[in-house]
């Protein structure tokens, strides 16, 4: 299991927790369906898995959102704290 690093996560943008916010790997989270299999590459290099997701952990309070799958756990923080910028309302809008 890679080594876990304390990254700053943004709160959940659909349900505003800040708590629940969690990254995992696919294989913590048992979604990768070749974590134990010969066709996962980590697998293949006798390697960790890398591959991890963001999601709003409904164990901890959260709403299950999720940034989806990603190479690395750095992208998918940055995936997840990615925020459009607030469009400006104009009168009359």
């Amino acid at each position: 299991m890679p080594k876990k690093i304390d990254y700053k996560l943004s709160p959940c943008p659909f349900c505003g927790s800040a708590k629940a916010p969690t990254v995992t790997t696919a294989q913590e989270s048992e979604q990768c369906v070749h974590f134990e299999s010969a066709s996962c590459k980590c697998f293949e290099l006798d390697a960790e898995c890398e591959v991890a997701h963001v999601v709003c952990d409904m164990t901890k309070g959260g709403c299950g959102a999720s940034s989806g799958y990603c190479l690395s756990m750095g992208e998918a923080v940055n995936k997840w704290n990615a925020r459009p910028e607030p469009k400006e309302s104009g009168a009359g809008a």
